[in-house]
């Protein structure tokens, strides 16, 4: 694919160098956002160490490294969450109950008693694929709910979730710099 290139400059965050951006433009065929292609280089020593483009933004090197840990924890900590005993055995015993359903007016009635659910019958109708795939792709939050409403203590579960919301809570935000 033939492309035309231009490059473009700007100062960099402390004024001491610049910012090039090379824009890359398809010259056949349709021409979209999705078709051009932006890449992005901090031409400065001083800023290219304190900071570094993320997507179309220059943010602080320190800002990103302490957002991307605090958010792998969050992720390791749902991930965790998701796959506990606890979560297994709730989802087991949804798939068990909506299995003996005979239809899917009745898992739906039920879903939406338990507060599960809260499509139409039509657009439940058309999404819901079976016990199994529904109970699998119960969301953690929705969990302890379930819980209550098959009658078990939901108090370990919904701590485990105040620490999840703890950590996302607590996740430092990315300063913006420069936006590109």
């Amino acid at each position: 694919m033939l492309t035309d290139t231009d490059l473009v400059s700007r100062p960099c965050p402390c004024g001491n160098g610049e910012v090039e951006t090379t824009i890359s433009t398809p010259t056949q065929g349709p021409i979209s956002s999705y078709s051009i292609r932006r890449a992005h280089r901090i031409k400065c020593a001083d800023c290219d160490r304190q900071y570094v483009v993320d997507g179309n933004t220059i943010v602080s090197r320190t800002d990103l490294a302490a957002y991307r840990a605090a958010n792998e924890q969050w992720s390791t900590a749902f991930r965790e969450l998701n796959e506990s005993s606890t979560a297994v055995e709730v989802r087991t015993a949804l798939a068990a109950m909506l299995a003996t359903f005979r239809t899917k007016n009745a898992a739906h009635d039920y879903l939406t008693k338990a507060g599960l659910n809260d499509a139409t019958y039509s657009s439940f109708i058309r999404e819901y694929t079976g016990a199994n795939e529904y109970a699998a792709g119960l969301h953690p939050l929705d969990l302890p709910q379930l819980l209550r409403f098959l009658g078990h203590d939901s108090g370990p579960f919904e701590e485990k979730l105040q620490a999840l919301e703890a950590i996302r809570r607590s996740t430092p935000s990315v300063q913006l710099v420069m936006q590109l």
